[in-house]
Formats: structure tokens, C-alpha cells, sequence
């Protein structure tokens, strides 16, 4: 996530040459036109249609980009409100007892997030996992396809222990329960994101609009305008340009690319709450941003 304002991004699927090419395809053209050597002046209506046309198009494509990256950062946040709610009902509900086991579950919840984490960047967590985990569930963990979904289900499986100890009653139980079943909504609801593929379609045809409209639009303003219709052009034709690369930067938000939801620093922020929950004091370093973007 980009923590200021950026004017062009820098992702990958950035053409900086392309208002370039336009620059002299337009000029090339008001030249051939103000020399007599080649006449095809068209109508500015055809310009304006098309031009409106493009414009919804692109709206649509880009509204629908946003939707996608907006939902993918309410989903974080309730995995944070949600995680806040996990350590108070566990240190809180019922009596005292099983310190240990209250103490594990968190330390668990805390790998849970990291193991997201790297489940939708698909990066490594290693560090994390081994510092939260004991032993024998790390050696489970580690032969298991989905982790997320298996530290859900040890998760479970303690907060039963809980029950069966008498160490929280059965509404307790039902409340914490609850609450792991919210966090496993959230997971899916990010997998869905991570693994919807954003129709390639709304790309290619956008910007096949788009070149379509570019290679038209010189023609249409020569007319009136003469040599600043090659500012025109190269004006619009970066305009469109750029918000079609803003679209692609936030239509999967789970890349590890700079227009990301900041995740890492999310789980960081549940990790620190969760143990000064606990009582602990030194707490790990909040992630900062590197060259203004925070990951």
C-alpha cells in the first residue's frame, strides 16, 4: 500500500514509452494533414462518441478494481477487530486455570495470522511460525496443504479442552467458537480474492478501446486545432492510460506489489496487541514504510 501519493505508478504493467509513441504518431499525422499529403479529416463527433464511450467503459473497469482492493481491506480489518476479540474472551472468560493452554492459544492465533499472511502473498513465514508454535504443532503444521485452516481447527480443538476442563462454561465456549468462526469467513473471503482471477477481458478490451480511440483522435482535431492537437492528443492518451494502470495495480491487492493491502503490518499490529494482551512488555518493532510503501 502506498503511503503517499504517487503520480505514475511503477508497477510492471507500466508503459513509459507509450506517450511517447502516441506524441509522434500524432504529430507525424497533423503533419501529412497541414501538408496536403494525406486528407482524412473526420468529424469531432466522432471523437466525442467514442471518447464517452471509453470513458464509462474505463469508469466501470476501474470501479470494479476498487471494489475488489476495498473489500480485500475491510476483510483485514475485521481479521483485526476479530483477533482483539479472541485474546479478551481467552484471557478473560472463565476462571484462571490453564494458563498454559489460554497462553498457547494466542501465541497460535498470532502464527494464524502470519500464516495467512504468507498463504496469499506466498511467501515464507518460517521465523514467525517456529517463534509462535510449539513444537508438536509446528511438526503437524508443516505437513499439512492448507496450515491456515489446520491452526483453525487446534484452535478449536483447545477451546473444547477448555470446555471439557471446566476452565469456561458452555457459553463461553460458544462465544470463542463463534468468534474462530468468523476469523475462518474472513480467510475464505480473502482466498476468494487471491484466487478469482480478474477477468482478463475488461484489460484487452480497454485498451484496445483505448488505441482505437488514440488512432482516431488526431484526425478528429486537426481541423480545428493544427499542431496542438498533438498536445491534445497526448494529453487524453495519458489521461486514459494512466487510469487503466491504476486499475491494474489494485485489482489483486494480495501480490506483494506496492498497491497491496499492507498485511504484513496489519498481522505486526495484531502480534503486538495480542501479546501486550499477555502482559508482555518488550513487543516486536512496528513495520514502517520503505520508500513510502508499507507492506
Amino acid at each position: 500500500m502506498l503511503t503517499t501519493n504517487k503520480f505514475y505508478p511503477t508497477g510492471k504493467k507500466t508503459s513509459y514509452l507509450r506517450p511517447l509513441w502516441w506524441a509522434i504518431y500524432g504529430t507525424v499525422v497533423v503533419y501529412l494533414a497541414k501538408s496536403n499529403m494525406l486528407q482524412l479529416n473526420m468529424p469531432l463527433t466522432v471523437a466525442s462518441i467514442l471518447g464517452t464511450a471509453i470513458s464509462l467503459f474505463l469508469g466501470f473497469r476501474t470501479n470494479s478494481a476498487y471494489q475488489r482492493w476495498w473489500e480485500a481491506r475491510k476483510v483485514w480489518g475485521e481479521i483485526v477487530n476479530e483477533s482483539r476479540n479472541l485474546s479478551r474472551q481467552i484471557m478473560c472468560y472463565g476462571s484462571e486455570s490453564e494458563v498454559e493452554m489460554r497462553t498457547r492459544i494466542l501465541r497460535r492465533h498470532i502464527a494464524w495470522c502470519w500464516a495467512l499472511t504468507s498463504h496469499l502473498r506466498k511467501t515464507p513465514q518460517e521465523e514467525a511460525l517456529r517463534t509462535y508454535l510449539v513444537p508438536q504443532d509446528y511438526d503437524r503444521l508443516v505437513q499439512k496443504e492448507n496450515q491456515v485452516n489446520d491452526l483453525l481447527l487446534l484452535q478449536e480443538s483447545d477451546a473444547k479442552a477448555l470446555l471439557v476442563n471446566k476452565s469456561i462454561d458452555d457459553f463461553y465456549y460458544r462465544k470463542i467458537s463463534s468468534t474462530l468462526q468468523r476469523l475462518c469467513n474472513a480467510q475464505g473471503k480473502c482466498e476468494r480474492i487471491k484466487n478469482t482471477v480478474f477477468p482478463t477481458q475488461y484489460a484487452l478490451f480497454t485498451l484496445v478501446f483505448i488505441n482505437l480511440f488514440l488512432l482516431v483522435l488526431p484526425w478528429c482535431l486537426v481541423g480545428a486545432l493544427g499542431y496542438t492537437a498533438v498536445v491534445v492528443h497526448v494529453s487524453v492518451g495519458f489521461t486514459f492510460g494512466m487510469i487503466q494502470n491504476i486499475a491494474e495495480s489494485i485489482q489483486d491487492p494480495f501480490e506483494n506489489a506496492a498497491n497491496d493491502i499492507p498485511i504484513s503490518a496489519l498481522s505486526r499490529t495484531i502480534e503486538r496487541d495480542i501479546l501486550e494482551s499477555m502482559g508482555e512488555v518488550s513487543l516486536p518493532d512496528r513495520i514502517q514504510d520503505e520508500n513510502d510503501i508499507l507492506m
